[in-house]
């Protein structure tokens, strides 16, 4: 059988005359008045609430933060796509270009075999 486990906490609701005698105990010493068990119960309210617009105000920041790097991966999108066909131009002029040393450094070899053939008659 597993133990039951009672833990203390003080809930987020104002304590009134008739608050139930019973579980007071758990929330505040025996000579602790009414008006004090008010004022600790809302400072308590109050420092949640302020944590809650903290956390507010972060995620509100967050979220402003996400739309602009939404924006800035549009407008990046944009200007890929606008110089892709630059790009390709200059992929194929570098193929052309390759083909072409190719070409010449074959034609070099060969002329330079003609001439030692030449020379050598």
């Amino acid at each position: 059988m597993c133990p039951i486990i009672v833990t203390a906490f003080i809930p987020l609701v104002k304590v009134t005359e008739d608050y139930p005698a019973s579980l007071s105990f758990l929330l505040f010493p025996k000579n602790m008045n009414m008006q004090k068990q008010q004022s600790l119960l809302d400072s308590e309210i109050a420092m949640h609430d302020e944590e809650i617009r903290s956390r507010e105000q972060s995620i509100d920041q967050i979220h402003k933060e996400m739309l602009e790097v939404r924006e800035i991966m549009g407008d990046l999108a944009l200007l890929v796509e606008s110089q892709a066909p630059i790009v390709n131009s200059i992929e194929a002029s570098i193929e052309q270009s390759s083909k072409n040393i190719e070409k010449g450094t074959r034609n070099v070899e060969k002329a330079a075999e003609q001439q030692q053939s030449c020379c050598l008659m």
